[in-house]
C-alpha cells in the first residue's frame, strides 16, 4: 500500500471492499479518510469544490478511500492530480464496476511500461 499511488478494489456490491481497505490502513497506522459517493450529499458537496479546494482536501491525508468511485464526477481530475503529484495522497478506489476512466488509465500505464522497455 505504501508504494502505490492509485489502488483499485473492484467487485460486486456489499462484499467488504471498503472495510478491507480500512482494516489494512488501520494496521499500517496511517492517516486516512473515507469518502463514499453512494451518499448524494457527498456527491453534491464534492461537485461544488474548485480544483484548488479538491487538491487541498485530498492533501490532508496519506490515503483517501473513495467508495463507489464510479459515481464521483471528478474522478478523472483527481486521478490526474495524483499522477502528476499535485495530490500527494494515495487513493484507493472502491467500485462495484470499473469506472470508464480505469480503462484509460490502464492504456496510459501500458504505454508508460512499453516506453521503459
Amino acid at each position: 500500500l505504501k508504494t502505490n499511488k492509485i489502488i483499485l478494489l473492484s467487485g460486486p456490491p456489499s462484499v467488504g471492499k471498503m472495510p478491507f481497505a480500512e482494516k489494512c490502513l488501520k494496521q499500517l497506522g496511517v492517516k486516512y479518510e473515507v469518502v463514499d459517493f453512494k451518499n448524494k450529499k457527498i456527491r453534491k458537496k464534492f461537485s461544488q469544490l474548485t480544483e484548488e479546494e479538491m487538491r487541498w482536501y485530498f492533501n490532508q491525508f496519506q490515503f483517501v478511500v473513495i467508495g463507489n468511485a464510479q459515481l464521483f464526477e471528478s474522478l478523472q481530475q483527481v486521478l490526474n492530480e495524483v499522477l502528476s503529484e499535485n495530490i500527494k495522497a494515495s487513493v484507493i478506489l472502491s467500485c462495484a464496476f470499473e469506472p470508464p476512466i480505469i480503462e484509460e488509465l490502464k492504456e496510459e500505464f501500458n504505454g508508460a511500461e512499453e516506453e521503459k522497455i
